[in-house]
C-alpha cells in the first residue's frame, strides 16, 4: 500500500495559517488530488478559531502553472464524442444556460474551479505571495485571494485560450473589476503574459518585492490582519462584495447597516478604548 501524496505543505504560527503548493515535477499544477486537500484545508480553516488569516504560495519558484493539463486531454477526449455544437457560439451559450447544461465528465475540473469558490466565500481574510508563474488556473487562484503581493519573478497569464478553452475560474468576474474591461479582454483573447512590474502598474498585485523579502512582506501583513478585528474584516470584505454589483445608494445603505453591527462587537469597545488610552489594541475577533 503506497502513502498518499501530500501536495501542499502547511503550517501554523500566530493565526497565519501558511499553505505552499508543492509539486515540483508540474511546478504546482493544480491536479484532483492537489484540489481536494486544498478545499478540504480552507474548509477546516474557515471553522478553526485559531487560525485568522489564510497565506497562499508555491514551491521551487513557481506559484502555480495551472490545472495539469492531464485533466484537459482526459475531458477533450470525452467531449470531442459530443454533438455538434451551434455555429454561433452566443447561441450555443444561450441555449446551454437555458436548458442548465453541465458537462457530467468534467468532475475533476470541477474539483478544481471549486477552490476559488471557497475562497470567495471565506470570512477571513486570504492572501497570495506569487513567487512565480501564475498561469491559468493559477492566475485565477491568485485573482481569488483578498491581496496579491509578487516576487519580481512572477508573472500571470491567462492562458486558457492557447488550449483552445474559457477562463471559468471566476477571472472573467475578478479581472475586470481590478484593470477594467479594455485590458482584461485583451489578456483573456491573447493569452499575453503580465509581468511583476506590469501586473502593478495594472493594480494587480499591492506590492512587487525582491525574490527573498517576498515571504517575509507577506508574513508581515498576515500577521497585522491576524491581530486585527476579525468580525469587522469579515464584515468589510462581503461589504465590498455586495457594493461591486449595487448602486451608490444601495452600497451606503447597506454600509450603515453594516456598521451598526460593527459598533455592537466587543472590538469595538477594545478600539475606543485603546484610542482614549493611548495604547494599541487587543482584538479578540468578537
Amino acid at each position: 500500500m503506497t502513502n498518499k501524496k501530500h501536495y501542499i505543505n502547511t503550517s501554523l504560527k500566530e493565526g497565519v495559517l501558511t499553505l505552499i503548493l508543492n509539486d515540483p515535477q508540474t511546478k504546482n499544477a493544480m491536479c484532483a488530488e492537489m484540489a481536494n486537500q486544498l478545499i478540504n484545508i480552507l474548509s477546516d480553516f474557515s471553522k478553526d478559531s485559531q487560525s485568522k488569516v489564510i497565506l497562499i504560495t508555491g514551491d521551487n519558484d513557481s506559484f502555480c502553472s495551472g490545472a495539469d493539463v492531464r485533466m484537459m486531454k482526459a475531458n477533450a477526449d470525452v467531449s470531442s464524442n459530443k454533438s455538434k455544437l451551434d455555429p454561433d457560439p452566443w447561441a450555443e451559450l444561450e441555449k446551454s444556460i437555458k436548458s442548465n447544461l453541465t458537462e457530467p465528465t468534467s468532475d475533476e475540473i470541477e474539483i478544481v474551479r471549486n477552490i476559488t469558490k471557497h475562497i470567495y466565500n471565506l470570512r477571513k481574510p486570504s492572501i497570495a505571495a506569487v513567487n512565480g508563474p501564475a498561469i491559468g488556473f493559477g492566475m485565477g487562484l491568485a485573482l481569488s485571494c483578498d491581496i496579491r503581493l509578487a516576487s519580481i519573478n512572477a508573472i500571470f497569464r491567462e492562458a486558457f485560450v492557447n488550449v483552445g478553452l474559457i477562463p471559468a475560474d471566476g477571472s472573467s468576474w475578478y479581472l475586470p473589476r481590478m484593470i477594467g474591461l479594455s485590458n482584461t479582454l485583451m489578456y483573456q483573447y491573447t493569452g499575453e503574459v503580465i509581468n511583476a512590474s506590469e501586473a502593478y502598474r495594472l493594480g494587480l498585485v499591492s506590492k512587487v518585492t525582491e525574490p527573498d523579502k517576498l515571504m517575509e512582506e507577506a508574513s508581515n501583513l498576515c500577521s497585522k490582519l491576524a491581530q486585527g478585528p476579525a468580525y469587522s474584516i469579515a464584515i468589510i470584505k462581503r461589504l465590498t462584495q455586495l457594493s461591486s454589483d449595487i448602486n451608490f445608494e444601495e452600497s451606503m445603505d447597506i454600509s450603515g447597516i453594516a456598521q451598526g453591527i460593527a459598533k455592537k462587537t466587543n472590538d469595538h469597545k477594545e478600539g475606543v478604548s485603546a484610542f482614549l488610552q493611548k495604547r494599541k489594541p487587543s482584538f479578540n475577533g468578537d
